[in-house]
């Protein structure tokens, strides 16, 4: 018999940082304008631009579980198992653009950033605060038998499982 407690945190703060400007220096080798003459037109001017996504995962568990072997006979032995766990995961994921402009740990509002996020990132904005539990008894059971001194045979039954969660991933 015994029991299992385990306390995590994941943490992460991601941050991809543009130079808009490119340093100043592809633009007359390649005679291409910046991201921010580009936008220009637009009303829009910033030298940096950021993706940021900040992440946490706290999980809770544990597990109380017991097992016996039983001789049925001299030779057949029956062993017995049970495992109760409970599992908690709390997540808040947050992922924004920001610009030099209204500082780059900012969030930016901007509808043209959100245009550059989707375009060139692949991603889009988002903030969520989920949380879920788990919990499952997770049996197994053992019969083996002594055939001789030297052979044995045996058949086993088990269980397992592995909670969901959250993704930390950049979407």
């Amino acid at each position: 018999a015994g029991g299992y407690y385990e306390q995590s945190t994941l943490k992460f703060d991601r941050a991809v940082t543009i130079d808009t400007s490119l340093g100043g220096q592809l633009q007359p080798v390649l005679g291409l304008p910046n991201i921010t003459s580009l936008l220009s037109g637009f009303q829009y001017s910033a030298d940096q631009i950021r993706r940021n996504h900040k992440y946490e995962l706290d999980s809770d568990a544990w597990a109380l579980f017991a097992q016996g072997t039983f001789n049925l006979t001299d030779t057949v032995r029956l062993t017995l198992g049970l495992r109760y766990t409970e599992e908690t995961k709390e997540a808040t994921s947050d992922q924004f653009l920001s610009d030099d402009v209204t500082g780059l740990n900012t969030p930016s509002d901007n509808y043209f950033l959100g245009e550059i996020e989707a375009e060139n990132f692949d991603t889009y904005r988002y903030n969520y605060d989920e949380d879920r539990d788990t919990d499952q008894w997770i049996p197994s059971a053992n019969v083996q038998w002594d055939i001789t001194d030297d052979a044995m045979v045996y058949i086993t039954y088990s269980e397992g499982f592995k909670s969901g969660g959250f993704t930390g991933a950049d979407d």
